[in-house]
This record gives C-alpha cells, sequence and structure tokens, in this order.
C-alpha cells in the first residue's frame, strides 16, 4: 500500500500589472533616522553613502543631500549652502533597479530619452543629479525651464559649485520588478517517497520607526494602490489624505478618487491646486486609529499622532461627519493648545470642535507582505 502525500502550499499572489512610476518610489518624513529603503545616491569621503532629500522652503520644495550622519538636509538656494532640520523628506524605494544615472551635460538634458525623476520644484521642476567633486560623489539639483536647463548645483562648506558634466537619475519602468516574497519549489519523486523543498519567504521581524510604516506619494491624478482612505464622500466613494506646497507651507487636505486636485483650507477659504501634491499611503494601516477628541484635548492625547503639514507650527490629520460625508482636514497645534479641525467644501471652510484624529499604534503587528500557509495531510 502507497504512502500518500497531498500537500496544499498557498503562495503569495504576485499581481502581473503595470504601476506608475510613483508606486516605486516614495518620500518619507525625515527625523534624523535613514529608513532601511532610502535610495544611496552618492558616497562622501569616508565611503558612507549620501541620500537625495527635499525641504520646504519659501515657495519651493527644493532637494538636497542627506549625510548617513546628519539630521539635517544640505541645499543650494542663490548660490549659497543652506542646512535645515525641519519638514525633510527622504527618497525611499524598493526597486532601486529601476532607476538609473545618465552621464549628461546641461545642454542636453531636454534632449534625453527617458523619465527623469522630479526632486522638487523652484519655481519650476527640479531634476536629481550627482557630480564627483573632492572625494565625494555629491547629490544636488538641476533646474529646467521651458527652454533650457542650467548646470547641477551642488554644495559644500558653505558654498555652492556648478557642474557641466554629471549624472541625473532616471527612471526605467521596462526592468522587471523584484517581488516582495522570492518562493521556489522543488518536488522530487523517489522510491514511492515525495521529498518537497520549500523555500519560503524570509520575513524579517524588525522594530521599524514610525516613518517606514507610511510615505508620501506624488500624486498626478491616479490613486496609488497603497493609498490611505481617510473619509467617505456622499457617493461612498473614498477621500483620501493629501498634502500640497502652497506659499511657503505644506498643507494638508482631501483628494477625492474622481478627481485631480487637492481641496485644502487657507484663511477660512477653500482652494485648490493640481501641482506639488503628495498623498499619504501605507501597507500597514491597521498600525493607524481614529481616535475621538476635541480640539481643547488634543495635546493630552498618550498616542502618535500623524503629522500632515506645516504652517509656522505642525498640523495633524482629522476627520468629521458633514452634511453626509465624513471629510478629512487639518488640527493646527502650537505649544500651548490647539485649534479646531478645518474641513472644506464648495469654496467655504467649516471649523468643528469635536472630531477624530489620525494616530500611530506601534504595538500593533505588523501584516507581512508574504502570508503563506502550507496545509499537510496524509492517508493510506
Amino acid at each position: 500500500m502507497k504512502l500518500c502525500t497531498a500537500i496544499t502550499v498557498i503562495l503569495c499572489i504576485i499581481h502581473a500589472e503595470t504601476k506608475c512610476c510613483a508606486k516605486d518610489y516614495c518620500w518619507r518624513d525625515f527625523n534624523g533616522g535613514i529608513p532601511s529603503d532610502a535610495f544611496p545616491a552618492g558616497v562622501d569621503k569616508n565611503g558612507k553613502p549620501i541620500y537625495v532629500g527635499h525641504v520646504t522652503f519659501p515657495h519651493k520644495v527644493i532637494n538636497g543631500q542627506i549625510f548617513s550622519d546628519k539630521n539635517v538636509i544640505y541645499y543650494d538656494w542663490l548660490w549659497k549652502e543652506y542646512s535645515s532640520d525641519k519638514n525633510i523628506k527622504i527618497l525611499c524605494t524598493e526597486q532601486p533597479q529601476k532607476f538609473e544615472w545618465v552621464p549628461i551635460s546641461y545642454n542636453e538634458v531636454l534632449f534625453i530619452q527617458k523619465k527623469l525623476l522630479i526632486g522638487g520644484f523652484d519655481d519650476y521642476p527640479t531634476y536629481i543629479g550627482r557630480a564627483q567633486c573632492d572625494n565625494e560623489t555629491s547629490v544636488g539639483k538641476i533646474i529646467c525651464i521651458p527652454s533650457k536647463c542650467f548646470e547641477l548645483f551642488t554644495t559644500q562648506h558653505g558654498y555652492t559649485k556648478e557642474h557641466e558634466k554629471f549624472e541625473i537619475l532616471t527612471y526605467n519602468p521596462s526592468i522587471n520588478s523584484t517581488n516582495k516574497c522570492d518562493i521556489e519549489i522543488e518536488l522530487e519523486s523517489l522510491l514511492n517517497n515525495i521529498a518537497i523543498t520549500v523555500i519560503l519567504c524570509i520575513i524579517h521581524a524588525e522594530t521599524k520607526y514610525f516613518a517606514e510604516d507610511y510615505c508620501w506619494r506624488d500624486f498626478n491624478g491616479a490613486i496609488p494602490s497603497d493609498a490611505f482612505p481617510a473619509g467617505v464622500d456622499k457617493n461612498g466613494k473614498p477621500i483620501y489624505v493629501g498634502q500640497v506646497l502652497f506659499q511657503d507651507k505644506l498643507i494638508n487636505g482631501q483628494i477625492f478618487s474622481d478627481k485631480n486636485v487637492i481641496y485644502f483650507d487657507w484663511l477660512w477659504k477653500e482652494y485648490s491646486s493640481d501641482k506639488n501634491i503628495k498623498i499619504l499611503c501605507t501597507e500597514q494601516p491597521q498600525k493607524f486609529e481614529w481616535v475621538p477628541t476635541c480640539y481643547n484635548e488634543v495635546l493630552f492625547i498618550q498616542k502618535i499622532l500623524v503629522p500632515g503639514g506645516f504652517e509656522d507650527y505642525p498640523t495633524y490629520i482629522g476627520r468629521a461627519q458633514c452634511d453626509n460625508e465624513k471629510r478629512v482636514g487639518k488640527i493646527i497645534c502650537k505649544p500651548t493648545e490647539c485649534f479646531e479641525l478645518f474641513t472644506t467644501q464648495n469654496g467655504y471652510t467649516k471649523g468643528h470642535e469635536k472630531f477624530e484624529i489620525l494616530t500611530y499604534n506601534p504595538s500593533i503587528n505588523s501584516t507581512n507582505k508574504c502570508d503563506i500557509e502550507i496545509d499537510v495531510r496524509r492517508g493510506n
């Protein structure tokens, strides 16, 4: 009588779909810790990686460089090096093989037949470049106006240096994505025995700091698959959290499923914009909780609040029910007090004294990117 072994292996389901460029990278809030998926772009004189960052500067988002052992970003403005430890984001990707450095000169950039990665906005889009300088591969910005591009600007020791020849960062969607879970199954039959080798996903159990459980993706009208649904419109469709550069502020507001703009409050009036928008995304939505509160209790909440923007003071993310919608908006907090939740509709702003505020709970377990179940049954 033969021994029969039935084995059911439930594997990762890999969805073969075309993803927009923004899904292959994101910008994480940077507070001094380098995320595990930060994109290494340069090398300092000690052989340590230099990363791409961008920072909010009056009316601009300027890309520059972040060193491994520093909690600031260094960037150029009007031929001078500046640094900042506030309102910084760092470029991250789990698909670094899709990004290529192309050698080029400044007068050839407009003719390049590849997709350029936008690093910031300085009246016009800026791109990401790097060049060798004083035993470092320094990272900086390339400003392009419709008719021409300028040199690469990098900084060091308080000064700016221009490079006519440099490498520019491009994106190549034709390169295959790396599966988050690699599985190999080898079946061998030998002498009525079934030898089965299953190489499963290796799940690294590690504690990630807060910023690695969410990120901000560039938004150009398409909702990423991991966008965080925060509210519901009157048609039952999700409303998402967005962030926009407005004057010298980063203002959080709401993005509707069928719109390519963000709606936000400024001085009790609703504005909209289709430029310089980011959308909040996470692969761990179960770690984010909505806590009922009122404006005069926010500072006493014993949970981690999720930052949404910066308007002289930090702003946080809230939502409230109004006119058959669960609207998403901002809460501005000074060191001694917080204001109401501000949401917008039809050109106007509404204040809510009671609302829900978005918090982060690190005690909730992460969802594995690959869930595998093995069911082994034996019978005669």
